[in-house]
């Protein structure tokens, strides 16, 4: 099993394409034997908030956009801080699929 840490900042989407990376990266070193990786065994499957602040300079669409409009009403100046980026305008579902 997996710890699963999610982001109150980060879009739901991005974590959905994150997680569905990671997972075609694990699929690829299982078919691949010359890699031997060391699997931690988790008894349970944990999920919990990071309280890590949001990262810098990230695309506005990587943002949650009710916590970025959230912030921006209540705190302008950490919203500043934040120095957003224009968004990509990806399509996330055609890339994970």
């Amino acid at each position: 099993m997996y710890k699963i840490v999610l982001f109150k900042w980060r879009n739901a989407k991005v974590t959905e394409f994150l997680h569905a990376l990671d997972a075609r990266i694990r699929d690829g070193q299982r078919k691949d034997r010359t890699i031997q990786m060391r699997k931690r065994r988790v008894s349970k499957r944990y999920v919990f908030w990071s309280t890590r602040p949001a990262p810098q300079g990230l695309p506005k669409d990587w943002y949650n956009a009710e916590w970025l409009a959230h912030l921006e009403e209540t705190d302008p100046l950490g919203y500043a801080e934040l120095r957003v980026a224009p968004p990509l305008d990806i399509d996330w579902d055609k890339l994970i699929k």
